[in-house]
């Protein structure tokens, strides 16, 4: 189940995340970046409701993890 919050907290962890790269490594700040760039504007509603939205959102955070060896 996809909460409102689900989304909601993912987005406020991706701006903390750059407060938190203390050593301004550059591959970190560039993979927050792109989290932050695909899951803005999504709303849980629907991911709950579209199958389709849901999958491409899961591949895109697969590939920046595979891209970046997290």
């Amino acid at each position: 189940m996809f909460r409102d919050s689900l989304i909601e907290n993912a987005v406020e962890l991706t701006g903390l995340l750059k407060h938190f790269n203390l050593t301004n490594d550059a591959d970190m700040e560039r993979a927050r970046t792109m989290l932050e760039e695909s899951i803005y504007g999504i709303d849980a509603d629907d991911l709950r409701e579209n199958d389709s939205q849901r999958e491409e959102i899961k591949n895109k955070v697969d590939a920046i993890l595979n891209k970046f060896n997290f």
